[in-house]
């Protein structure tokens, strides 16, 4: 078995969920969806009578995250277990990768030496972010610590830049490095060096988008003529295996895995593209196929999945042929609970 380290007891036989919408974003809304924690509290951001604002949404409640002092634009990226909240907030000297702690206030977590922007990820249970810092020496993917010290992520060779995505407890990183003839899966593992990850046989350009506790990678591997495929990679990137496809699909991205191993992402379809979860035993199933309840939306998306096996995914109004473009559309946000949870 291509993963035997994959837990086969812990991966539920069956997948009914019950979908409880979260909050509705404006049509044309510029947004973004990004993480839910094992609370159910989930962050992004949208435009909102007319400013870009970072948002938090928890059980049919939104508030906005405004950002930095000054700030005429915010967004969150990530969320841990404790509600530590981190993104990014444009100020007058470039945007700013910022942490929110409930009790603490924002903070302004800088730049590296002589850059003029940054933006946070991610973060865990640890406090530790992960993301970017910029400048006129190009981008580089760092590591904030708890007391908000920065420091630059090695690079692979011959990179023209990196950046930092997700990361687990123990301080594993994963993220992008840019080198020819294009982006390529990375793993910085925690107090080593940085190891790329590759991509399938005969693909050119891969990425990794989240990490578990036990060091299991998803992203997607791209080939030639551009098309994707959801990919997993086991601790290290020992190996890597593809995710397939739905039925009719060209292509498609893991966005997120939990302990469990149970993957979520967004895949191509015969019905466009559809929300996915993966498991070893069932492979990728339709999310939209899987609610107890569903009237007058499909989900697109699925981009977090948290120790529960709760699930946040984006959807939209299901409406007939013609009648209206995508992006004319409400995006909206739900959270899937397993039916017997």
């Amino acid at each position: 078995m291509l993963f035997a380290g994959l837990v086969l007891a812990s991966i539920p036989t069956h997948a009914d969920y019950v979908a409880t919408e979260l909050s509705s974003l404006p049509e044309e809304s510029v947004s973004v969806v990004r993480k839910m924690n094992d609370n159910g509290e989930v962050v992004g951001g949208a435009r909102v009578s007319g400013r870009q604002r970072g948002i938090l949404a928890k059980d049919r409640g939104r508030q906005n995250i405004d950002g930095l002092p000054n700030s005429d634009y915010s967004v969150a990226f990530g969320i841990n277990g404790n509600g530590e909240v981190v993104g990014a907030s444009n100020i007058h000297t470039g945007m700013r990768a910022f942490r929110s702690r409930r009790t603490a206030g924002i903070v302004n977590l800088g730049t590296l030496p002589g850059d003029s922007s940054s933006a946070a990820m991610a973060i865990n249970q640890q406090g530790e972010a992960v993301g970017y810092s910029s400048g006129k020496a190009g981008v580089r993917a760092v590591i904030w610590n708890r007391a908000g010290s920065i420091k630059a992520l090695p690079n692979l060779p011959i990179s023209i830049s990196s950046r930092g995505f997700a990361l687990n407890d123990r301080g594993d990183v994963i993220g992008v490095s840019e080198i020819p003839p294009g982006p390529r899966a990375v793993l910085w593992e925690s107090g080593g060096d940085v190891l790329d990850l590759g991509a399938l046989p005969g693909d050119r350009a891969s990425e990794a988008l989240d990490i578990n506790g036990k060091g299991e990678i998803v992203g997607s591997s791209g080939n030639p003529n551009e098309q994707t495929r959801a990919v997993i990679w086991s601790p290290r990137g020992d190996t890597i295996l593809e995710l397939g496809t739905l039925q009719g699909g060209t292509s498609s991205r893991a966005l997120s895995i939990n302990n469990n191993s149970a993957v979520v992402g967004t895949s191509h379809s015969s019905a466009g593209y559809h929300a996915f979860l993966w498991t070893l035993i069932k492979g990728m199933q339709d999310l939209n196929d899987l609610l107890t309840l569903r009237s007058g939306f499909v989900l697109t998306q699925a981009v977090s999945i948290n120790a529960k096996g709760e699930i946040l995914a984006i959807g939209m109004d299901e409406v007939a042929e013609g009648e209206k473009h995508e992006h004319d559309l409400q995006t909206r946000i739900f959270r899937l609970v397993p039916a017997t949870q």
